[in-house]
């Protein structure tokens, strides 16, 4: 993954790393738009010293999240189909249970519509 180094170089010569980002252009913007808010002017890339660098990052992927989020998911649905709650009994520990299988079940329908968006 390509990132970029965002330093200022101030009038005394001294060197600061403001930033650290995948998108030079959206950084900027967002920066600018806080300066703006602050009452200062905005800047341009050419006020900058960028250098870009290849990271090499190791983090567990979308698809895997979603994985583990589905399984986790149909787990409920799946504990609750072998124990299921009883909806005669009127509890707090029974509108968790109830809770908990509804929020996997209408989770596990929006994670279908989105994969197929």
């Amino acid at each position: 993954m390509k990132l970029s180094n965002i330093y200022y170089h101030d009038e005394y010569g001294n060197t600061d790393l403001v930033a650290t980002t995948n998108n030079v252009d959206k950084w900027l913007k967002s920066s600018n738009e806080d300066r703006i808010r602050d009452g200062h002017d905005a800047e341009s890339l050419d006020d900058f010293e960028i250098k870009e660098f290849n990271a090499h990052l190791y983090l567990m992927d979308k698809l895997t999240i979603l994985a583990k989020v589905k399984s986790f998911c149909e787990g409920e649905e799946e504990a609750n189909d072998e124990n299921p709650f009883d909806e005669d009994i009127d509890s707090f520990e029974q509108g968790m249970l109830a809770g908990r299988v509804e929020f996997s079940s209408q989770l596990l329908e929006n994670i279908t519509k989105w994969e197929n968006e």
